[in-house]
């Protein structure tokens, strides 16, 4: 019989036994204290809420003997386990866990309680950012956590990073834009105080190789970095300004009148002189050159110091625009594409049957137009996917790529690659089925299965060889140059790639683990 919480009392009838022989007898009362019911006063948790941790229930009680104790863990309804401890899986990471304890006593006095357990994120890592060798993980809490190369913003030790709401990047470091709209930034060419004091209510910040053009909600915009890079804006006027884009020395500012303002390197896209640039709606970049796209449907391009081609053209009837390192590939109203640039790069297509084309993708030197119809067609730099004639392409839905290699996505799932072999042309050592999206570095490739698992494969000091981390349970992934970093499910992050590009984190894995709390959602207990 199983008796609620409280006190019971028994009644016990006493004997009272006379001797024999005729002699007079004595009467002894003799009383026995009433055994008290067990009383579950708590029951008690330890243990990381994370996968492959091990969470421990006790008991907290009166009257009660531990040994006989019992435990039931289960998950909507679905017992888990009957001891007192659980192995959390991935599983489990969002669910409620609801305990049911017993105590029960040598007079077999019984008192029953249950709690429903959950995790309270306090602080988690929800984005990471990258530059080309070092990494910021902005958490949840608006603290950072860098790591990879020093100097270019892998170590930000000397900066307060408190408050921030999101992160941007360029080769020489980071600028950290903070919720009361002040910057903080650090690596090779941070603010000045001068500067500094100027970076009040920014809204968005953008970036060339070595400067950033901080945007405030007023219009206007404060500059700062190399000033070879577009870190000096004095001789330009920067006001009603509404979007900025930049190559890698230059940048362009869009103004709310359709006016386009240029500085920087003068023939990276600094100088916009040569060209009319009213009406424009949007603007696209290459690493040396601009193109404009117009209000009606015409683009104008301007800078590109490295092409053969230099010289500003005006392509009409343009839909999007797409680009690579050195060449942009138009497409057309009529799903026809024009290109400009660098003809290695793939800035001439005069014999590319281009026609139908739905999206355009590149490498660093070569591009490959998806068609209405799900095939491919590739051109450019040979050695960058230019040349897809090795493989066949299609019912692609999308494609992927990195510096040298396409990867292709069909619609059953699998991938085709091509390209630089060793670099992630050639993926016929690892399982490419039951993909869903894929990542890269400059010389790897990382695939995102259904199942949370990733696969990699290309150079190995890029990010190829993924053996040193749990491939499991994995929910984005971010790159530099030459390593990965993956976001799992419980909030961890794992490294791997290039110790000297953030491949190794180990430096800072306490400080990007998660900060959790066990919470009691639901107890019947006081």
């Amino acid at each position: 019989m199983i008796f609620k919480r409280g006190y019971l009392a028994v009644l016990l009838s006493l004997l009272t036994i006379t001797g024999c022989g005729g002699g007079s007898g004595s009467e002894s009362d003799d009383t026995t204290q009433d055994p008290q019911a067990a009383v579950i006063n708590a029951i008690d948790v330890t243990g990381a809420w994370a996968e492959g941790e091990t969470l421990t229930a006790s008991v907290n009680c009166t009257e009660c003997l531990p040994s006989m104790n019992k435990y039931k863990w289960s998950i909507d309804g679905n017992n888990i386990s009957d001891t007192n401890s659980y192995l959390l899986t991935s599983a489990d990471l969002d669910k409620k866990i609801r305990i049911d304890a017993s105590a029960s006593n040598s007079a077999n006095l019984i008192d029953n309680a249950y709690q429903t357990i959950e995790a309270e994120y306090k602080s988690h890592v929800t984005h990471i950012y990258a530059n080309a060798r070092a990494f910021a993980a902005l958490k949840s809490d608006g603290s950072v956590v860098t790591w990879g190369e020093s100097s270019t913003g892998g170590d930000s030790a000397n900066v307060a990073l408190t408050d921030v709401s999101k992160i941007f990047s360029n080769d020489g470091g980071f600028a950290a834009l903070n919720n009361d709209g002040s910057v903080s930034s650090w690596g090779l060419l941070p603010a000045p105080d001068s500067v500094n004091l100027l970076l009040t209510d920014v809204k968005e910040i953008y970036a060339t190789d070595y400067a950033f053009a901080a945007l405030k909600e007023d219009g206007t915009v404060i500059t700062w970095g190399s000033a070879d890079h577009g870190g000096d804006s004095s001789s330009v006027t920067l006001d009603d300004v509404t979007r900025i884009y930049a190559t890698t020395s230059a940048f362009a500012a869009l103004k709310d009148n359709g006016s386009v303002v240029t500085w920087g390197e003068d023939n990276r896209g600094g100088n916009s002189s040569g060209v009319n640039l009213e009406n424009v709606e949007e603007i696209y970049a290459t690493s040396t050159a601009f193109a404009a796209h117009k209000t009606n449907g015409s683009v104008i391009t301007w800078g590109g110091d490295n092409f053969a081609n230099s010289e500003s053209v005006i392509v009409e009837n343009v839909n999007e625009v797409f680009v690579n390192s050195s060449a942009f590939a138009f497409l057309k109203t009529d799903n026809s594409v024009e290109t400009w640039g660098h003809i290695d790069y793939g800035g001439v297509s005069d014999d590319i049957p281009l026609n139908n084309t739905a999206k355009i993708f590149s490498t660093n030197a070569a591009f490959a137009a998806l068609k209405t119809d799900g095939s491919v067609v590739t051109w450019g730099n040979d050695n960058s996917g230019g040349d897809s004639s090795n493989v066949t392409l299609n019912d692609v839905t999308t494609i992927y790529a990195n510096a040298f290699a396409f990867a292709a996505l069909k619609a059953d799932g699998t991938v085709i690659t091509w390209g630089i072999s060793t670099r992630g042309g050639d993926s016929s050592a690892v399982d490419l089925t039951n993909i869903v999206k894929v990542y890269s570095t400059l010389d790897a490739f990382a695939a995102l299965k259904t199942d949370a698992s990733i696969i990699t494969w290309g150079e190995t000091n890029s990010g190829s060889d993924s053996s040193t981390i749990d491939p499991n349970n994995i929910v984005d992934i971010y790159s530099t140059n030459n390593a990965f970093a993956a976001l799992k499910q419980d909030g961890t992050v794992v490294t791997w790639g290039h110790s000297d590009y953030g491949g190794n984190s180990s430096m800072v894995a306490d400080n990007l683990l998660p900060t959790v709390e066990i919470i009691v959602s639901d107890t019947n207990l006081p």
